[in-house]
């Protein structure tokens, strides 16, 4: 804003608030103005939340309309378009449009908004639908002015706001340079059973950092930075833990809200949903704490909600039982199996090396007295096709392909083991001849291309 003449208004800090108010100035009766801004717009406090409060009070906004990231080639910002109008169709309403699907591409920075088809869509005035939400200006306020689009379009949920049932526990100011055990995202649990926090496993660290906030006393952690709360309970026992921003703590009011039940709902469907529209961001996306307060999880009585933890842990004991005797039952099998299978080729060992013994005694025998066998192996081959001593190579290659198999059990006809090259028709020829035919003819034809 350098080169900006912001004199007119000397609240002015960003150039969406110096076009804003600027064009708000030139617009005549039934004039508007559509601006293409960030998404930040919409939610940001100071200077600009003030602006969003005038617009809402003198009711100019005529519609909102949000698009996903990856329309800018130049930036990789959600970005909205947002529409001013003097003489609106709906007083004292704004129209909240939900534009993703209007968007080609699925590859990010490859995407193209179908302006046309939007333009058609937005030109027929619907009503509220899975696109279009009209809110009144009342709510709007009522929601502190913010304007982020996807908060609109959430289904209503019956139940209690975490605001509620949780007490944001900010925590003591940490000592720089002391070496203190500081949770990250990556030490909470993902995990509706399995949710308390394995102090021992994190690791000590030096505090390099003013946003480190000492944590002594029993709360749940919950990460508001990337896709995932990842609901962990902290029990206090002497030691104290210590968390930065990306991770929020509160202490749970544990007369009207089961722990386990808390921790179960908030990784269920209705509560990611909520979770979803409040989030904002493109690339590392996160979530206020006043918005991730306003969320509404169900909340029956605290009878009820131990017993479906109770539930939930007797089917997850019945699940682990389960797996512990179907681990038991494959291990006893495959003992079974090898013990059978051992037998078998202990069994069949004398008899294959006499078999592949003697096959390799008649070879000798027939190849040094061929003058001898002469006539014998000639009435066999135009019996059988082929030689005596072709034969017996056939049977001695059987039995060194049975051998192979109980050698190496199942995994002795694994294609993978085997190298991928290129053979010659001749190799082939020579492979498929040396097979034992079993009463099947084999034959090959070669067609050149």
């Amino acid at each position: 804003l350098n080169n900006l003449d912001t004199n007119l208004n000397a609240n002015i800090r960003t150039a969406e608030q110096f076009f804003i108010q600027n064009g708000v100035k030139s617009l005549r009766q039934d004039g508007k103005l559509i601006a293409v801004l960030p998404q930040g717009f919409l939610f940001r406090s100071g200077q600009d939340k003030l602006l969003r409060e005038q617009l809402i009070n003198d009711d100019l906004i005529d519609t909102v309309i949000s698009l996903p990231t990856g329309l800018l080639s130049y930036a990789g910002v959600n970005i909205v378009v947002l529409v001013l109008n003097k003489s609106k169709a709906h007083p004292n309403k704004v129209r909240f449009v939900n534009a993703e699907s209007f968007v080609k591409g699925q590859i990010l920075r490859d995407r193209v908004l179908d302006d046309v088809a939007l333009m058609e869509y937005l030109n027929k005035n619907t009503s509220d639908d899975e696109f279009v939400r009209y809110i009144e200006n009342e709510q709007i306020h009522q929601l502190d002015y913010n304007l982020n689009v996807s908060q609109y379009f959430q289904k209503r949920v019956e139940g209690v706001e975490l605001r509620d049932i949780l007490e944001f526990f900010n925590g003591e100011k940490a000592n720089p340079n002391e070496l203190v055990k500081i949770i990250r995202i990556r030490d909470l649990k993902d995990n509706n059973i399995d949710f308390k926090l394995e102090i021992a496993d994190v690791d000590f660290s030096e505090v390099k950092r003013t946003n480190i906030r000492r944590i002594n006393a029993s709360c749940l952690l919950l990460a508001v930075r990337w896709k995932s709360l990842k609901p962990t309970y902290f029990n206090f026992q002497n030691e104290p833990i210590y968390r930065n921003q990306d991770i929020l703590s509160f202490k749970v009011k544990s007369d009207i809200v089961d722990v386990a039940y808390l921790v179960n709902e908030l990784q269920a469907d209705y509560v990611q949903e909520q979770i979803d529209s409040y989030r904002i961001g493109a690339t590392i996306p996160f979530i206020r704490k006043d918005d991730l307060l306003k969320v509404v999880v169900k909340l029956p009585s605290i009878e009820v909600q131990r017993a479906k933890v109770q539930g939930l842990f007797e089917l997850s004991d019945k699940i682990k039982t389960l797996q512990s005797e179907r681990n038991a039952l494959a291990h006893g099998s495959s003992i079974k199996q090898f013990n059978e299978f051992a037998s078998l080729k202990h069994t069949l060992g004398r008899p294959r090396q006499n078999i592949l013994g003697w096959s390799k005694n008649m070879i000798r025998f027939f190849e040094s007295n061929t003058t001898a066998m002469e006539s014998l192996d000639i009435e066999f081959r135009g019996f059988y096709e082929r030689g005596i001593v072709e034969a017996l190579h056939e049977i001695k290659s059987d039995i060194n392909f049975i051998t192979n198999i109980l050698e190496k059990g199942e995994h002795g006809l694994m294609l993978s083991e085997y190298e991928l090259k290129e053979i010659s028709f001749s190799e082939i020829n020579s492979i498929v001849n040396g097979l034992s035919n079993n009463g099947f003819n084999f034959k090959i034809r070669k067609l050149l291309v």
